[in-house]
């Protein structure tokens, strides 16, 4: 039987004890780690992803981080949207308004931490790998911590070969700056619990005020324990001052959301994503069942290909069906943590963890099923599981610390029975775990190879812009019968009269009407059935013959 560590209840003893006396939780595991072991941890965390994107400076693959990247060039401009498209059923792009202006239907705190790569020179995925570095570097602090140098280095270890993170993290969606400021700010937590300095009270108010405005119901669900603890120790130790400098610095970032709303739909109150639905598909928002609501503009035939699908799923989003989603999405997201058939095995572990975990671990575990709650309102695609990564490390910690005790059985303390047994146990959860780790070591390859396929169209068609030698030029995009919707090749410039490429989609015969307004570009069509790009015929918008 399982003996859990000395603990209080959980609540601020609990925490007390914890970030006062870390070793409690860590027993003979818990040696003090090098200095520079969390950067190196760190570093290899950022190099591992950023090979898994394939690419010195990759591309977007989706609809949504090619959006977040043009928001980025907008931002970096200095700039919150760019002027609208002329003809703008020419330049649609999936989850951008075009029309009366050019932004893209997101809050604004990812493409700030992007566009800061525009502004100093960097590529916007040098942001993306600093991210993904710092989280690991704070997965493998926060859980030796909590649980000592063993289980930090297993949970970073189970944290860096989920496959939810192999297959999300290298890329530019919000979701790796979320997962950034939930561990930041937790650590933040920790420290000011035990040290009570204002400064990591304004790191957690920051972190926690920056997630907002990334992902605002993401941001909702991380406050809400977080504002408990929060209002509990202020109470305690009357900081009221602090909490004064903390709101202050969360009010100043919160503010950005009405002002890019007002910039953006013109409201101070109605989102980017708001206006987005409004326009291209009323039914995508929280509740259940098919919203009939007629779209403004449906000009566009990838949009309608699009909704066609996203239709479907909200169409099979009832009330009734609620209980298979939830159990489709638990298990979805434990086999993005854990692997397609390794649940079965890592649960017991996380179960285990779960049961000798310290208590300020018990506020990641609140948080990630809040997440999931939160998240069950919203229909959306049963694979796209983005939504729930901040998760991962949670889930990644328990299960490694629930490894780390079994597997010390052998050296006794934790478990009763004879030595043999607990010898034999130990033994079978070290080979476990071991053939997990090796398993998931060798699929990383067919992993970054899945990757690759997935931005294999967008390379093709960047390979075939690079090597169009005239000074200005306009590319229209017939796309495939086969085209994956998800990974629209139209990506609109921010200065459209100062690009050098436009590109826009194919319409055929109407194709006259926007040569005519740019007369001094080179029309180009691309095929991407055929991957070929052929000249215009200026007067009518067809393949030179």
């Amino acid at each position: 039987m399982v003996r859990a560590a000395p603990r209080s209840p959980v609540g601020p003893q609990a925490w007390d004890q914890a970030c006062r006396d870390p070793v409690t939780f860590g027993g003979r595991f818990m040696k003090r780690w090098p200095a520079w072991l969390p950067a190196l941890l760190g570093l290899v965390t950022g190099l591992i992803y950023w090979w898994m994107w394939g690419a010195v400076v990759p591309g977007p693959a989706h609809v949504d981080e090619a959006a977040y990247l043009l928001q980025a060039r907008i931002l970096a401009g200095g700039h919150w949207v760019a002027p609208g498209r002329p003809l703008p059923e020419f330049f649609e792009q999936l989850m951008v308004l075009v029309t009366p202006i050019l932004a893209a239907k997101y809050p604004p705190g990812h493409s700030l931490v992007l566009a800061l790569g525009e502004v100093v020179g960097a590529p916007p995925a040098i942001a993306i790998v600093l991210l993904n570095a710092a989280t690991g570097a704070f997965v493998f602090l926060l859980a030796s911590r909590l649980g000592g140098l063993a289980t930090g280095l297993m949970a970073w270890a189970l944290w860096l070969v989920a496959p939810m993170n192999l297959t999300y993290r290298a890329s530019y969606l919000s979701n790796v700056t979320t997962g950034t400021l939930w561990v930041v700010g937790w650590w933040a937590a920790l420290e000011w619990w035990k040290s009570g300095a204002r400064r990591w009270l304004l790191v957690l108010a920051g972190c926690t005020a920056w997630c907002v405005i990334t992902r605002p119901l993401t941001g909702l669900v991380y406050a809400l324990p977080l504002s408990i603890l929060v209002a509990v120790r202020i109470r305690q130790r009357r900081l009221w001052a602090d909490l004064g400098y903390a709101a202050a610095l969360s009010v100043a970032v919160l503010a950005l959301l009405p002002l890019v709303n007002k910039r953006t739909t013109g409201r101070w109150l109605e989102m980017p994503w708001q206006a987005y639905a409004r326009t291209y598909m009323p039914f995508d928002h929280l509740g259940f069942g098919l919203d009939s609501t007629a779209a403004v503009r449906t000009t566009d035939p990838e949009l309608q290909r699009y909704n066609r699908i996203l239709r479907r799923v909200h169409r099979a989003h009832t009330l009734a069906s609620l209980p298979s989603i939830a159990v489709n999405r638990l298990s979805r997201v434990l086999t993005g943590t854990w692997s397609s058939n390794w649940p079965y095995v890592m649960v017991p572990f996380a179960v285990v963890g779960v049961l000798v975990a310290p208590a300020p671990a018990f506020v990641g575990l609140a948080t990630a099923a809040l997440l999931g709650l939160a998240h069950l309102p919203y229909a959306h695609i049963p694979y796209w599981i983005v939504y729930y990564i901040e998760a991962v490390p949670v889930l990644a910690f328990l299960s490694a610390l629930g490894i780390v005790r079994l597997g010390a059985a052998a050296a006794g303390g934790f478990l009763r029975g004879s030595r043999r047994g607990r010898a034999l146990l130990a033994g079978c959860t070290w080979v476990l775990v071991g053939m997990y780790l090796l398993q998931a070591v060798q699929g990383i390859p067919a992993r970054r190879a899945r990757i690759a396929r997935q931005h294999a169209p967008y390379d093709r068609f960047a390979a075939h812009l690079a090597r169009i030698p005239d000074a200005k030029a306009l590319v229209f995009i017939r796309y495939a019968r086969d085209h994956v919707v998800f990974r629209s090749l139209i990506v609109n410039e921010p200065d459209l009269q100062h690009a050098r490429i436009w590109v826009a989609h194919d319409r055929g015969t109407e194709n006259g009407r926007l040569l005519a307004l740019a007369p001094e570009r080179v029309a180009y069509l691309y095929d991407q059935a055929h991957d070929t790009l052929l000249t215009v015929a200026p007067a009518r918008g067809e393949p030179a013959q």
